[in-house]
């Protein structure tokens, strides 16, 4: 049903976006390369796709982070969820942190 699907900012594969900084009060899904020099910061959910790179520090305090591709930079939200293929490096602050088989987290 589109009334309950909630719209978000796509960064498709093959696309490089650099930034200083970034804020959406929709969802973002990266599939392709963000660059960010300050911050991203996101007031719902963000999804690091298998193919999406994240250079920098990303915020979502009220929502999801998503990492199933690579997230080089700090994560500040309510949830972390770093897939199989997900790689984050950078220091986590969350409420609640979940890891799957194979999902990597280095920092502190």
């Amino acid at each position: 049903d589109s009334l309950n699907e909630v719209p978000s900012t796509t960064i498709e594969e093959g696309t490089i976006l650099r930034a200083e900084t970034l804020s959406s009060s929709n969802s973002i899904v990266v599939s392709g390369q963000l660059e960010i020099l300050d911050y991203l910061e996101c007031e719902r959910n963000l999804q690091v796709t298998k193919t999406g790179r994240i250079l920098g520090d990303v915020i979502a305090p009220n929502g999801v982070v998503t990492v199933d591709g690579d997230l080089q930079g700090s994560a500040k939200c309510e949830k972390l969820i770093v897939g199989p293929t997900g790689k984050v490096a950078g220091d986590v602050h969350c409420f609640d942190l979940i890891t799957r088989p194979g999902g990597k987290i280095g920092g502190d």
